[in-house]
């Protein structure tokens, strides 16, 4: 039986939660295409360290979305050159930036459906096409989105955030269904994972702490549901929620502003 080729893109690989996900599926025998847009030099030095952990790496850079639909086929067949045929898209990437229903724009809507939703959809679909046209009728690569647990534990603070993610969580399920079989489409919402810009230090250690289970997620809790699902071949649209139980703490307002 010829031995699975593993190859993986990962949008947003350079930084934070996607790194962690590029190291633990390099560790468990992927090859693995960076992809980021501005982070030139941490995306150079997570490939090195894929390197240096015995498995190839490539770095890619494109905005999300970029100008045109064929630039999402090319950033693939990019991959295949370089590594092989894509098995395995974590639609990573994301933007977030604060908003609320009342202080609302087109154009911030706007880029965070772009980024956030078109984009994993696009590349979703460029994906599905390649296997298409390889004649390829039975499971040819798993597709796992990153979402939020705020999709479960909604409020106003980041709305066209919140929003988006929201769009892509739908489009897992619609996906997962017309895709059937040749890919399997499915979801993560992490739950306080990272600090972000917004947060400070004590704010993040608090909030972190704040969860039924006294602690919400790490990334490479992340990572390893990844790589969980990625082998578990008979999940397809399921959504994975991986926040210590955050999502069951209802709160008017984002943990930030809640939490002193």
């Amino acid at each position: 039986m010829k031995k699975e080729k593993k190859v993986c893109l990962v949008t947003g690989g350079a930084k934070r939660i996607g790194k962690s996900i590029c190291l633990h599926l390099a560790k468990n025998g992927w090859d693995v295409a960076i992809h980021y847009n501005t982070s030139s030099d941490a995306a150079k030095e997570t490939a090195d360290q894929i390197i240096a952990l015995g498995r190839k790496a490539m770095v890619t850079k494109t905005s999300l979305p970029p100008s045109t639909d064929s630039e999402y086929r090319a950033l693939l067949e990019k991959v295949k050159q370089e590594l092989g045929d894509i098995t395995l898209l974590v639609n990573n990437a994301a933007k977030f930036e604060y908003d609320n229903p009342s202080s609302i724009t087109s154009k911030n809507l706007a880029s965070h459906f772009y980024c956030n939703s078109v984009a994993p959809m696009m590349l979703t679909h460029a994906l599905y096409s390649h296997w298409i046209n390889k004649n390829a009728d039975s499971l040819s690569a798993t597709v796992i989105n990153i979402l939020d647990q705020k999709l479960w534990n909604t409020n106003p603070d980041f709305f066209s955030y919140t929003i988006s993610k929201s769009a892509l969580f739908e489009a897992t399920h619609i996906m997962a269904t017309s895709m059937a079989p040749i890919l399997r489409i499915l979801s993560i919402s992490p739950g306080i994972t990272l600090k972000s810009e917004h947060q400070s230090q004590a704010n993040f250690n608090q909030a972190h702490k704040k969860t039924p289970l006294g602690k919400a997620c790490s990334a490479l809790d992340i990572a390893k549901a990844v790589h969980w699902l990625e082998e578990n071949k008979s999940i397809t649209g399921i959504n994975l929620t991986i926040d210590g139980g955050q999502h069951l703490n209802k709160i008017s307002r984002d943990v930030m502003f809640t939490i002193q």
